[in-house]
């Protein structure tokens, strides 16, 4: 049992820091998506508004596990978990940098260019954490699906609208 302690909070830590960075994109595109994302020609495939609070509401519940199935791993070299971890920390800064690109900046071509390396460093984690946590790299294969998905519509907004 006190083994487990340190384990759940490394869990409560993961999942906190993914809702920190969840709670602040959305509260930073807020207004936008009240008052500027409505204006905008949206493309023919845009899923409805009330459709992307609860995917990614699963999404940054998902990614706060594996965050904590790569921070708990004690079976591989530090310098391994270690790396995991910061490509982690790097797959948030630039799903965080989206929103604030899109919204705040309202520069839809930087935000494309931000999703498409987004893209390319999770699956990069897919293949990196494939040795550190198979189930977190398994895990990782819906949300590279979604943000294939955001490249494509980041794109087409682009197009319909510079």
């Amino acid at each position: 049992m006190i083994k487990l302690f340190p384990q759940f909070w490394k869990l409560i830590i993961s999942l906190v820091i993914c809702y920190l960075v969840a709670g602040f994109a959305s509260n930073m595109a807020f207004e936008a998506v009240l008052v500027w994302y409505p204006n905008l020609n949206l493309p023919t495939f845009n899923p409805p508004n009330s459709i992307f609070g609860p995917v990614w509401g699963v999404f940054y519940t998902m990614l706060g596990v594996i965050g904590y199935l790569i921070w708990r791993n004690q079976e591989l070299p530090k310098r391994e978990v270690n790396i995991a971890l910061m490509l982690f920390v790097l797959h948030l800064v630039l799903n965080f940098l989206w929103t604030f690109l899109f919204f705040m900046q309202k520069n839809i071509w930087l935000a494309f260019w931000d999703c498409l390396i987004l893209f390319i460093v999770t699956f990069i984690m897919i293949v990196n954490y494939y040795k550190v946590s198979k189930i977190s790299s398994y895990m990782l294969i819906p949300y590279l699906m979604w943000i294939g998905f955001a490249c494509v519509l980041t794109f087409a907004f682009w197009q319909l609208n510079h």
